[in-house]
């Protein structure tokens, strides 16, 4: 705002000195004519000096003319230069609230100011469009807010996007801050070039207008001498006269068309205070605002008068914007600034008054109003936001340090389980080095003593003996397989996982051609399903396609024609899910809970073999792949188990084989 008065009384002024100076000179009449030869030379002579003198002043005041246009040309320049810089600083403003606030308008309010920056620089290329030098550093310019505006884009972009992370590459707050600098260095290097182009044009108008007026005193000398020459000079002023009129009344309209071009409400004062001239943003703020009175600060009143009745009413603010408009008018102050609240009939808002002293002779002071409200709203927003970020931030390192202690905890938790586990490990290698070879030892030798006993005493033992030493052997291979399958299940949760792509109808295929193998004489019907492929270990997930078909023979065996189905299909979420179904002796979902348990068996061993493990196992070895089991169930009707496995992409999960239905006998 100051920047922009400023540059208001500085155009303003030179403006007016300009035209105020011009000479509009009238000749007068007196000269006799005089008669004789003799004079005839010099009467010649006059008049040739006559002719010379008006065509010397003719084209020195053309080049007074257009050295006050080129004034008034670079003047504009001048004005447009500020419009960028304050949009610029508008624009910063509205972006800096936007990224602390994430507010929709001030979003708008940017990228209103960006395009308000392009417009700007288009006009002023067109304005220095015969200025090379000055074009240059336009586009110098232009290529510095394109930059900056990059880097803008990036930072609403990282706003809109609400990522915590910084974007990759440079930090944009410190480049668009660089670029900030360097265009507003740049804006001040025209500027600085302007103000020098301005002073050597005006230098030019001093010196015509100077030589102008040396020409005065010998025209007027040549003038007495000579009627005729007076008579015609009279002419040639009549008409010069109009023409200065002419240029005159151009002049006060680009006075006026500068004023009202600017969005700050001016008024100026003469040295009483009264208002000379007003802009249309002035007078549109007395409309629109419920201000006072056109005639209170309308042209022709005076401004310290409605000061003065404001202070009468109360106005708390009256009483400082008297006395300092008072002192920039008495040449005390050199400008003075004052931010006041306005209360209106529909809605208060803020203005900003800015006076500034009119200097180069002319006295008085230029006046200027500014609607700041939204500005006061944005301050007020961002302390209410800038409080409320503290406190958030507060919370959250309270939060943090709370989370941070609980994790610190749960750390010292986890090592001393780790540290816990790791003694279990050993104590369960220690175990299984024992079962596999401390219990393996007895278990064969009561077996082969067993054995030996039968084949060497059969004679002399009778039928129960001879059962009696069968089922010690029985056993002891009973306790045999219990023991592998124990083992194999505690190892379980040792082994690595490998996860590689299993052709699933493969594996179950090549199962159940070698489980049927050991069931001859059999009927069984074997519904095969077209299988998705899955990740998994393969030893492992074979482990898991045997202990399930080698089940669903076993509980079976009773039915004249058994059925297995195997298939698969995908759930409501798009997982896999693979079953196992048989019409076997199935069993009573009340106890389903047991299904899975190691050592957990359902049915009575003299009916189905088995060690209780299998199924456990199974279970380990699909949680340690991420998957998980469950059965469905009812007795004598058969039995379904499914499982699934972390899922493939489409493209990976079809399995060439196509499904297939199979009787075995």
């Amino acid at each position: 705002m100051k920047s922009l008065t400023k540059l208001a009384v500085e155009k303003f002024v030179r403006l007016q000195s300009q035209l105020w100076s011009c000479p509009i000179t009238f000749g007068e009449t007196g000269v006799r004519w005089l008669l004789g030869r003799w004079l005839l030379g010099g009467f010649t002579l006059g008049l040739a000096l006559v002719i010379a003198t008006a065509v010397y002043a003719r084209t020195t005041t053309e080049q007074q003319a257009n050295a006050a246009e080129d004034v008034a040309h670079t003047l504009k320049i001048e004005v447009k230069i500020r419009q960028l810089e304050a949009t610029i600083e508008v624009k910063t403003v509205s972006l800096q609230g936007y990224i602390l606030t994430d507010n929709a308008t001030l979003l708008q309010r940017t990228t209103q100011s960006l395009n308000a920056i392009r417009s700007v620089l288009i006009e002023l290329r067109g304005l220095a469009a015969t200025n090379v030098d000055l074009q240059s550093r336009l586009d110098r310019t232009k290529q510095l807010i394109d930059e900056r505006g990059e880097f803008i884009n990036r930072l609403i972009t990282a706003r809109q996007s609400g990522a915590s992370g910084a974007p990759a590459g440079p930090d944009p707050t410190v480049g668009a801050t660089l670029l900030g600098e360097q265009i507003r260095a740049n804006l001040d290097e025209i500027i600085t070039y302007a103000d020098r182009l301005l002073a050597s044009q005006q230098a030019l108008a001093v010196l015509l207008r100077e030589r102008a007026s040396s020409i005065l005193p010998i025209h007027l000398f040549l003038l007495s001498l000579l009627t005729l020459t007076v008579l015609l000079r009279l002419n040639a002023e009549a008409a010069e006269h109009a023409r200065y009129s002419e240029k005159l009344i151009r002049s006060e309209g680009l006075k006026t068309s500068i004023l009202n071009s600017m969005p700050t409400e001016i008024a100026l004062l003469n040295p009483a205070g009264v208002i000379v001239a007003v802009n249309e943003p002035w007078l549109r703020f007395a409309r629109e605002r419920g201000a006072p009175a056109e005639s209170r600060i309308g042209v022709g009143a005076n401004y310290l008068e409605s000061c003065r009745q404001a202070l009468a009413d109360n106005d708390p603010y009256a009483a400082a914007a008297l006395t300092g408009i008072q002192a920039v008018i008495n040449g005390t102050r050199s400008e003075f600034q004052l931010e006041y609240p306005c209360p209106s009939p529909t809605q208060s808002f803020w203005f900003l008054l800015h006076a500034t002293s009119l200097q180069d002779g002319v006295g008085g002071a230029l006046v200027a109003h500014l609607d700041i409200t939204a500005r006061k709203e944005a301050e007020a927003n961002i302390r209410v936001l800038n409080a409320e970020l503290e406190q958030r931030v507060a919370e959250r390192t309270a939060a943090l340090n709370a989370a941070n202690t609980n994790i610190q905890q749960l750390n010292a938790d986890l090592t001393a389980r780790a540290t816990k586990l790791e003694v279990v490990n050993k104590e369960l290698e220690s175990f299984s080095y024992s079962v596999s070879h401390d219990l393996r030892a007895p278990l064969r030798a009561i077996d082969g003593y067993a054995r030996m006993a039968i084949e060497d005493y059969a004679g002399l033992l009778d039928a129960n003996g001879r059962r009696q030493l069968n089922v010690i052997r029985d056993e002891a291979q009973r306790m045999s397989r219990l023991i592998d399958d124990l083992l194999a299940f505690s190892r379980i949760s040792r082994q690595q996982t490998e996860p590689v792509l299993i052709d699933m109808h493969a594996v179950a295929q090549d199962v159940y051609d070698e489980l049927i193998k050991f069931e001859p004489g059999r009927s069984v019907q074997l519904s095969l399903q077209e299988l998705p492929a899955a990740e998994g270990t393969p030893a492992m997930i074979r482990q898991v396609w045997v202990n399930l078909i080698s089940n669903a023979l076993k509980f079976t065996r009773k039915r004249p024609v058994a059925t297995i189905e195997i298939g698969a299909q995908a759930d409501a979420h798009g997982e896999w899910v693979y079953h196992v179904k048989d019409n076997g002796a199935g069993f009573d979902m009340r106890y389903v809970g047991k299904l899975f348990g190691v050592f957990q068996r359902l049915h009575n061993q003299p009916d189905f073999e088995g060690t209780g493990v299998g199924l456990a196992l199974v279970q380990r070895i699909l949680q340690r792949h991420g998957g998980r089991i469950w059965a469905e169930s009812e007795v004598e009707q058969g039995a379904c188990f499914y499982f699934t496995l972390p899922s493939l992409s489409a493209g990976d999960s079809k399995c060439t084989t196509s499904g297939r239905f199979k009787v075995h006998h």
